[in-house]
């Protein structure tokens, strides 16, 4: 094996990745970034949520415009769970109203929504230039206590392809739920990925000319004026209705995320940018995924029918995908490599969690290897702290959200009466207070380490 740098090598390119590449920057820790998309290529998703303590985090890493904050993401303050009528003519239920201030504290930053293209595009541009290998599929990892070689095949421009090692001190794998970091670590000795019995259908519609404009799907693959004047006046017309159901929805509950149950569905859209431009859906859906939508959508509640008409499938921001996840770990960790977001707690999708607990897992390890980075081995020990300060939580969050997606796939008629009976009849602050101990991390400690980090380097 090669003498390794001393870098940490991060395999991912995702928000936890990108995250811990900001974090180490911080602290002058030499990183360098893997990405298995081109560049560009990776910056799909829809919706995902910032709990207070991952808008902290994101702030102390340099995402302090507030002009952004308020544009480009959305504060939810009210969160309703409905039951969907039984008739046509039936209006929907309101089984609950939280308070999502009481949840987060009132004095927060609030729990937001944003456009996960946006938000992480606005990260890369605060990275290096040259820190991210794009294009690259890791291979092997290998690793002995003098450090670790992460090997991938990379295709260029040509579609050329060749194999790189890069070599490191430590590797983190920030590469999702079928990680080749994880593998790594399990040593042939994996949880087998848990299908949770549902499809997620989701996309992002765009409501005004300038946002249609920078994320204008062509589904027939042409460029020509004629082709695009056409697009932009059905699309105009489509745009149009949306904006005015989005609109109404605002006024009605404004400031909310709604919840609705419906017959084997669950179901919810919104705005997710403060300039009320942009908006996201979702459909969660007994059954395994199906990729043509005009047949699946036509059983769908309105407005989503509409929504997902205008969500193209080939759009990056709009797709389906099999909600998945795996059981906890019993370690993170082996000699030089460690594992954070997806990697190691992947969750299904119902608490808001997942974006959040890679931001928190990606700065609370690049903390502890500030601490422990000039000590011989120092990473064992960082990767030792690490899994103390965070398995607690994210195995919490791992369990409470899968409860809830077999709560949502109730379908015998007297069950999920008895369910939304419950609801209805639960003191909200109970609920509330739930919310708080499941999803809230205190990311203050970790902050106050990091700005005393600061201080010693400023006054060195």
């Amino acid at each position: 094996m090669c003498s390794a740098d001393n870098q940490v090598v991060i395999v991912g390119g995702g928000i936890a990745g990108v995250v811990l590449g900001l974090t180490l920057q911080k602290f002058r820790i030499p990183f360098k970034i893997i990405e298995r998309y081109p560049e560009g290529g990776a910056d799909g998703g829809a919706d995902l949520a910032l709990w207070p303590s991952a808008s902290a985090v994101l702030r102390d890493l340099g995402l302090v415009d507030e002009t952004w904050w308020e544009d480009e993401t959305y504060r939810v303050r009210d969160s309703y769970i409905t039951a969907q009528g039984s008739g046509a003519n039936t209006p929907d239920a309101v089984l609950t109203k939280l308070n999502m201030d009481n949840v987060v504290g009132v004095g927060s930053t609030g729990f937001r929504l944003v456009e996960r293209k946006k938000l992480l595009g606005q990260l890369r541009r605060l990275l290096p230039a040259g820190c991210t290998t794009y294009n690259c599929t890791v291979e092997k990892v290998s690793s002995t206590r003098g450090g670790v070689d992460v090997a991938g095949c990379i295709q260029d421009d040509e579609d050329v392809s060749y194999t790189r090692t890069i070599t490191g001190r430590i590797a983190v794998g920030a590469d999702g739920i079928k990680s080749s970091c994880r593998q790594y670590v399990v040593d042939g000795k994996d949880t087998p990925i848990r299908f949770g019995g549902e499809t997620c259908y989701r996309g992002i519609v765009h409501l005004d000319a300038a946002s249609r404009q920078s994320h204008r799907v062509r589904c027939d693959g042409r460029t020509d004026a004629a082709a695009s004047d056409s697009a932009d006046v059905e699309g105009a017309a489509t745009a149009a209705k949306m904006a005015a159901t989005f609109a109404a929805n605002e006024s009605a509950r404004p400031e909310s995320f709604t919840l609705l149950y419906g017959s084997k569905t669950r179901s919810a859209w919104g705005y997710i940018d403060g300039k009320r431009t942009v908006g996201f859906w979702f459909l969660k859906q007994l059954g395994e995924p199906t990729a043509d939508w005009s047949t699946v959508s036509t059983v769908w509640p309105e407005p989503l029918r509409t929504f997902a008409a205008a969500s193209a499938p080939e759009d990056v921001s709009s797709y389906c995908h099999a909600i998945t996840d795996r059981a906890p770990l019993s370690k993170w960790s082996k000699e030089n490599v460690t594992l954070i977001g997806d990697a190691c707690h992947s969750t299904t999708p119902n608490m808001g969690q997942g974006a959040c607990m890679a931001i928190e897992d990606a700065y609370v390890l690049g903390v502890l290897l500030k601490t422990y980075w000039s000590q011989p081995d120092g990473h064992t020990e960082a990767f030792y702290q690490y899994e103390r300060a965070r398995k607690a939580h994210t195995a919490g969050v791992q369990a409470g959200s899968y409860k809830k997606i077999k709560l949502g796939q109730l379908t015998h008629p007297a069950i999920v009466s008895f369910r939304n009976f419950v609801l209805s009849k639960l003191n909200p602050k109970t609920l509330e207070a739930g919310l708080t101990t499941e999803n809230c991390f205190n990311i203050q400690p970790w902050l106050d380490r990091a700005k005393s980090f600061y201080a010693a380097e400023a006054a060195f």
